[in-house]
């Protein structure tokens, strides 16, 4: 996976997250440190963009999940604790849609998202400029 980044500015500085690749077990921490790098560097919000992923496994689900979490100043579940991480993110019902979006999901990763019963929490749009216009509309 190659995993590249940019910060857009508008109003609010918006960190935009690039997924090259597989995104699994091997490398998920990777993209978890960097959306933690960017919002620790005042990005307030996180694009994440999937058009370039091949391969979404369960780690995958997890890093995503977390970077969510952790836009909302909220702590990241510890991946430590297995299955039972897992289960609290498949249970978890809280809006994380206000500071984290998802664009260009490719139709083989969003179904991963449905099926996992975790698409309700984030918001996917079909480009960049859709989750722009959305962070606009609720600052």
């Amino acid at each position: 996976m190659e995993i590249s980044y940019e910060i857009l500015k508008q109003g609010t500085q918006v960190g935009l997250l690039n997924v090259v690749g597989r995104l699994d077990g091997s490398n998920h921490t990777q993209l978890v440190e960097k959306a933690r790098e960017l919002l620790d560097s005042g990005s307030a919000r996180i694009i994440l963009d999937l058009s370039e992923c091949t391969y979404l496994s369960s780690a995958g689900l997890f890093a995503l999940h977390n970077i969510a979490l952790m836009a909302h100043n909220i702590d990241p579940l510890d991946q430590e604790d297995g299955w039972g991480a897992l289960r609290n993110m498949a249970n978890d019902k809280r809006n994380l849609k206000d500071r984290f979006k998802i664009v260009n999901v490719p139709e083989r990763i969003m179904h991963s998202l449905e099926i996992s019963g975790l698409s309700p929490l984030y918001d996917t749009y079909p480009d960049m400029q859709g989750a722009l216009a959305a962070f606009s509309l609720s600052q």
